[in-house]
């Protein structure tokens, strides 16, 4: 779609200069759960909402979010989120792609 509905975007909140949380609709903070799933139910965001913003070592222009378990999160067409591995995180486009931790 051209345009982004409400559910569909984000807030950061800057704790310092490379770490956010991110609050979405509903004033909830995405986190990661102890399986590495990625949920938005956190009404005050603590450690397990906490991301870091990482610059690629091999492009300065490219960005990857470290989710609180120290993997990143990867885009994937799926319908539900994991961690278990590291992954450089591609463009983020299009906006129909769901995030996943990897």
């Amino acid at each position: 779609r051209p345009q982004a509905s409400g559910w569909e975007t984000f807030k950061l909140w800057r704790i310092n200069e490379v770490t956010f949380n991110f609050k979405v609709f509903g004033n909830q903070f995405v986190g990661v759960q102890s399986d590495g799933s990625l949920v938005a139910t956190a009404a005050v965001p603590r450690r397990p909402e906490r991301f870091r913003l990482v610059r690629s070592p091999s492009d300065q222009y490219r960005m990857r979010i470290m989710a609180p378990n120290g993997l990143f999160l990867e885009v994937k067409i799926i319908r539900n989120t994991t961690a278990y591995r590291k992954f450089i995180l591609p463009h983020m486009h299009p906006l129909s792609k769901h995030i996943r931790t990897c």
